[in-house]
């Protein structure tokens, strides 16, 4: 038999359990593994479906494509499957030469023999009869409007026959069957849906005269129909385009108000000479072992330095209208437009260090006045996160660490969103502009979740994952850098991938982990509670 690759087993995992399947939460099925086989078990682990199948894939609507192991790899002949589809535990579809199945939530099965060319095509309702006695040669959604979601509009399939002629068939997902084609058995076919504007497709065609057609064709929202008519010319085209029916109005999202956003500008200074500097009407001489960093903003703007004085080997600010700060600092790093969700504004600020008595840097945070806003009481401070990464042979999940947690990089946008990573006797942290504990510096790592996960596969990559002692909290940011979930550290295992919803049921948010940091090991809810055998 042929095994799989760990890589193999993690990637094919994260694409099992990737669609969306709408069912009553007492009724969620999950698949799990007992060997190298799979099952169906519920929420609370009760076996619905004895593990017999190579692999269970999700594909919606509560239906489950399989591979079933029929005849085992001997010599130079490798192993054979039974490819097919379940409704819930029951086999519907098993057929041979159809390889890759599709549920589309209008409530129709598509089966192909290739999956990108989907050629040798059959349509199946949701009992798994057959619509056509036919196969089609190849077939592909054409709909020229807005799918949104939740939104159930009729699909428009473009299906090519083995004899070459091309039909556009109408699914209705009401009466959950076929209507009257929009188009049929023509020839010379040609769709210039590129040319047009949104929502609207043309299409050329030879009628049964051998006459060469143009219509165009698009989905009708007040009677929601697909329309099919002449083509009159572009300056109607963009007016049907503008049209209600064609395209309505979006519906409205109540949005809470925000403070009007300020930006702040940093404060340049230019060269007027090599010992003298201005901003504005403000003036500074360079004393004999006084320096400006010389760190530009911008190729073309040369003379604009970033407004840090070197003073022998100790750094001070520039500030404006006050001139050279007090304080001098043994490490000094711009950092130009973090957004500060507290004050909704965005603005820069400046990663210090002193020396200690100890000789040991303790760093911090100035403000754009230069003031402490975080004091200088950590090991290092910087804006980067190590990452995570699969590496198949090369010691699986690793977690990469940046080069240095304090780098001179002086327009560097801050990825955390307002935050810095803090690192305190050896313990690591979170905190704000304001020296507010985001994830409390008590954390042996933290890193972002860097498995790269298609986004038509439906998983959210965009979360934090830290180490506390021997277990794992997972927490996100929105876009004003505000922390929008967190766990806590409650994953015995390392979370990998995150399911919102679940199976589009409010609340069910669902976390793939692995075990040992290798191998597929489960599903686990936000508090830790396992839904696997």
């Amino acid at each position: 038999m042929k095994k799989w690759s760990r890589l193999q087993i993690v990637l094919w995992l994260f694409i099992c359990m990737s669609s969306v399947t709408v069912m009553g939460q007492s009724n969620v099925l999950i698949p799990y593994r007992d060997g190298n086989l799979f099952g169906l078990a519920n929420k609370e682990g009760k076996v619905l479906l004895k593990p017999a199948y190579h692999k269970l894939q999700i594909m919606g609507g509560g239906y489950f494509k399989y591979w079933k192991q029929v005849k085992a790899a001997t010599g130079n002949e490798e192993e054979e499957f039974e490819i097919g589809v379940l409704a819930g535990t029951k086999p519907i579809i098993q057929e041979e030469g159809l390889t890759h199945f599709v549920y589309l939530a209008q409530g129709i099965i598509i089966g192909t023999a290739n999956l990108y060319n989907s050629n040798n095509c059959k349509f199946y309702d949701v009992t798994g009869k057959p619509f056509f006695k036919e196969n089609f040669k190849t077939c592909r959604v054409v709909n020229p409007s807005s799918q949104e979601k939740g939104e159930l509009h009729a699909l428009a399939l473009l299906v090519e026959k083995y004899d070459e002629s091309i039909s556009i068939l109408i699914f209705d997902p009401n009466t959950k069957d076929f209507t009257t084609p929009l188009l049929e058995n023509v020839r010379g076919f040609s769709l210039q849906a590129a040319l047009v504007p949104r929502y609207i497709s043309v299409i050329n065609y030879m009628d049964a005269d051998n006459r060469l057609q143009k219509d165009m064709f698009y989905y009708n929202y007040a009677t929601q129909k697909h329309v099919r008519a002449p083509f009159q010319s572009q300056e109607a085209l963009y007016k049907l385009y503008q049209s209600p029916e064609v395209s309505p109005k979006p519906k409205t999202i109540a949005k809470k108000e925000m403070a009007a956003t300020e930006t702040l500008s940093p404060p340049y200074f230019r060269f007027e000479s090599k010992t003298h500097v201005k901003r504005g009407e403000y003036e500074i001489t360079l004393a004999a072992n006084e320096s400006i960093v010389p760190i530009s903003i911008y190729s073309n703007q040369a003379q604009e330095q970033l407004p840090i004085l070197k003073q022998g080997k100790q750094y001070a600010l520039l500030l404006p209208d006050l001139g050279k700060s007090k304080e001098l600092y043994d490490s000094l790093v711009y950092v130009k437009q973090l957004f500060n969700s507290k004050d909704n504004k965005n603005q820069w600020c400046y990663l210090a260090a002193k020396r200690s008595e100890q000789g040991v840097l303790q760093w911090g945070i100035l403000n754009e006045k230069g003031d402490a806003s975080v004091p200088l009481m950590y090991d290092s401070i910087g804006f980067k996160l190590a990452e995570s990464s699969y590496f198949e042979g090369q010691g699986n999940y690793q977690i990469k660490y940046p080069g240095s947690y304090v780098t001179y990089a002086p327009y560097i946008e801050n990825s955390l969103l307002g935050l810095f990573l803090v690192k305190k006797n050896g313990k690591y942290g979170l905190v704000n502009l304001v020296n507010e504990e985001i994830v409390a510096v008590n954390a042996s790592k933290i890193w972002r979740n860097n498995i790269s996960i298609p986004e038509i596969l439906g998983l959210e990559e965009r979360f934090y994952v830290y180490q506390q002692a021997n277990s794992y909290g997972v927490f996100q940011l929105s876009l004003e850098g505000v922390v929008s979930r967190k766990t806590g550290p409650v994953f015995i295992d390392i979370p990998v991938a995150f399911y919102p919803n679940y199976m589009e049921i409010p609340g069910l948010d669902i976390y793939f982990v692995i075990k040992n940091q290798e191998l597929f090991f489960g599903l686990v809810s936000d508090e830790g509670k396992r839904y696997y055998r």
